[in-house]
């Protein structure tokens, strides 16, 4: 049987996985679409006027095409990641050689 070695391809798609929620959560925050930055704005001594409210809402509006797109690529990444094997013969370029530079002809890396 062939050598193995860890998919670090498969690695590295986790991991942008992992960034692309944890951007999606902090943009959305706990209380709905943009929340994170709308209460720091409409409340907790942010704005103190009607146009704070109209303001926020319409951020509100203006996050939730956002929120999916981060929705679309964590579904795609995680697709790709969930697709890869977790090893690979030893040498193939998805295993530890992964992420390393290569050597081009006569150029030093």
């Amino acid at each position: 049987m062939a050598e193995m070695e860890p998919n670090r391809y498969k690695a590295a798609l986790e991991h942008a996985a992992e960034v692309i929620d944890q951007k999606r959560t902090a943009l959305a925050g706990d209380g709905g679409m943009g929340s994170s930055i709308r209460t720091k704005i409409a409340a907790h001594e942010g704005w103190v006027c009607d146009a704070a409210d109209d303001w926020v809402t319409d951020f509100a509006a203006k996050c939730t095409p956002v929120i999916n797109e981060f929705d679309t690529a964590y579904d795609e990444v995680k697709a790709a990641a969930d697709q890869q094997p977790a090893e690979v013969r030893a040498g193939h370029p998805h295993g530890l050689a992964y992420g390393r530079p290569r050597q081009h002809g006569n150029i030093p890396v």
